[in-house]
């Protein structure tokens, strides 16, 4: 029904979730991946809160690819694998923020864990602003967690409504309250680990890193894209980490600089990915009214 939740209790008792996979009855419309939110609650506490798209990776819309931690399958099957403990109880609720009524089919496989000193719960949290102005040059903030845990990706998804390039902005990175950051970027596409990223506008995949969507153009599009310095409309980035998780020990803050060749108005969200030792914070908080505006008809 519209505006309106279901939820599937875990079994009890210590135990992790080792794989989730939510598909929608159609993506014929693009608001379904943004208007439809996975909340996961641990132990009595919301640490997920995210719309569809963003926490799969597809951004606005079906866009399939293959990772190591998650996949948009083409039969519309969206799944990841982060591992996911917790103590006592477990829900994971599906909230339909959509103004008409949709299907969803939620599977959750959960296994045994041994939870001591180590064990951490899985966050992800989501934030969206539009009209950002490109000039003067700004700092967006992905999160800022305070706490102990471990920080193990990002999805970007932004609209760009002119044909230049839009990003070339650095990752700005702090750990544990140090003055300057200790990772600082070279621009925003190396941080997603492609370069030349203004004359990118091919669909690509690998284990930790995946271009899902630029311009028009994903994994369905069958024809020769040529190699020419437009990205109009939605560019998808993705990134997870394994071997180069950033562990803190106190805080943590991601940004992304801002850095467009022209001066004009772009929308940028952001869904994170961390694990947090129980007390740990983030200064995101849901916001559903966001998640229900409408997204871009066209992607220019």
């Amino acid at each position: 029904m519209p505006e309106s939740e279901v939820s599937l209790d875990l079994p009890a008792g210590v135990h992790a979730v080792r794989r989730l996979s939510l598909k929608l009855g159609s993506y014929d419309d693009p608001q379904v991946t943004r208007s439809v939110v996975l909340r996961i609650d641990f132990d009595g506490q919301e640490t997920v809160w995210c719309p569809a798209g963003d926490f799969f990776g597809t951004g606005v819309g079906l866009h399939p690819f293959e990772g190591w931690y998650r996949t948009v399958a083409k039969d519309g099957t969206l799944s990841c694998r982060w591992v996911m403990p917790y103590r006592r109880s477990a829900k994971v609720t599906i909230l339909n923020l959509h103004n008409r009524e949709l299907q969803a089919q939620l599977k959750v496989a959960v296994g045994d864990w041994d939870w001591d000193d180590r064990s951490m719960y899985f966050h992800s949290s989501w934030r969206h602003q539009s009209h950002i102005e490109t000039m003067p040059r700004s700092d967006w903030n992905y999160v800022t967690l305070n706490g102990r845990g471990v920080y193990v990706g990002d999805t970007l998804t932004i609209w760009n409504p002119e044909e230049i390039w839009w990003g070339e902005g650095d990752a700005k990175i702090w750990i544990d309250g140090e003055s300057f950051p200790s990772i600082f970027g070279t621009g925003t596409e190396d941080y997603y680990a492609y370069s030349y990223g203004g004359q990118n506008r091919r669909f690509y995949e690998h284990p930790f890193h995946a271009q899902v969507r630029v311009m028009d153009f994903d994994q369905n599009y069958k024809q020769e894209i040529p190699i020419v310095r437009v990205t109009q409309g939605y560019s998808t980035e993705t990134r997870t980490r394994a071997i180069d998780a950033m562990c803190f020990g106190e805080s943590l803050q991601v940004d992304m600089e801002i850095w467009h060749w022209a001066k004009c108005e772009v929308n940028y969200n952001v869904a994170t990915y961390w694990y947090g030792r129980p007390g740990t914070t983030c200064n995101m908080e849901p916001s559903p009214e966001v998640a229900k505006r409408k997204v871009k008809d066209s992607p220019y």
